[in-house]
């Protein structure tokens, strides 16, 4: 259960940072 919630909280981070790193492309 730990584990899941850390890699989805990872996962959040990374769409995060992905839409961030596109918002600043656009």
């Amino acid at each position: 259960m730990l584990s899941l919630s850390v890699i989805l909280t990872d996962a959040a981070k990374l769409n995060s940072m992905d839409l961030l790193l596109s918002y600043e492309l656009i």
